[in-house]
């Protein structure tokens, strides 16, 4: 029905949105292999969230008080 509840967590400054729960633990093991300091990641649960994450980070951040906008990378 599109009212089912989505646990939407707040973004960093830079933040990378991926696809899955599987996409965020591969990324994240890359960075701790590599030694490289990696933004927030933030797994969508599937492809069929994308659009409802992306409408509600971009409504909700044009009207932020927090004194930035994140910017975002989404790997699907």
């Amino acid at each position: 029905m599109g009212i089912e509840k989505i646990d939407l967590k707040e973004l960093e400054r830079e933040n990378i949105l991926v696809e899955g729960n599987c996409d965020k633990k591969y990324l994240e093991g890359l960075g701790q292999y590599f030694r490289l300091k990696i933004p927030k990641i933030i797994s969508m649960d599937g492809i069929s969230n994308v659009e409802k994450y992306l409408y509600y980070y971009s409504s909700y951040y044009s009207s932020n008080n927090k004194g930035f906008k994140p910017k975002n990378k989404s790997i699907v």
